[in-house]
């Protein structure tokens, strides 16, 4: 096990979660959806779930559904380290992990499903800051 100089508030093998979640979600296409007579001519297709779907709430994304339900059970300060940790990654705090999570506690407005919707190598960067941090994929079960 690696030591390290200080704890997060969000469990290391949650935040890969968020990352493999993220990096799957911006992996997906979502260029143009058939439309329902494209569906019921070919039912071979498209699963059944997908033919009931209600036609004005689009498709349930699984990925997406996972990914928010993840975020959603996180409290407030595991919000702000998982902000902090994107942060670190991108290299905004030049390695600095203490004034990454001052920041991130002093940011009111935490949107961070819409932040790594936005953010397209959000996976990368939670990554690299986990890892920098003494958290390394490899005692996570990430490659």
């Amino acid at each position: 096990m690696t030591q390290r100089s200080f704890d997060l508030t969000i469990d290391p093998a949650v935040a890969y979660r968020i990352a493999e979640l993220a990096r799957e979600f911006t992996a997906e296409d979502y260029g143009p959806q058939p439309d329902d007579d494209e569906r019921e001519s070919d039912p071979v297709q498209y699963d059944e779930a997908e033919l009931d779907e209600d036609v004005n709430a689009g498709p349930v994304d699984p990925v997406h559904a996972e990914l928010t339900g993840v975020i959603e059970a996180l409290d407030i300060d595991e919000l702000r380290d998982l902000l902090a940790l994107i942060w670190l990654g991108r290299g905004d705090f030049d390695g600095r992990w203490d004034a990454a999570r001052r920041q991130a506690r002093e940011t009111e407005s935490l949107h961070l499903i819409s932040y790594l919707e936005q953010t397209p190598l959000a996976d990368e960067y939670l990554s690299q800051a986990l890892d920098q941090l003494g958290y390394p994929a490899e005692e996570y079960g990430q490659q």
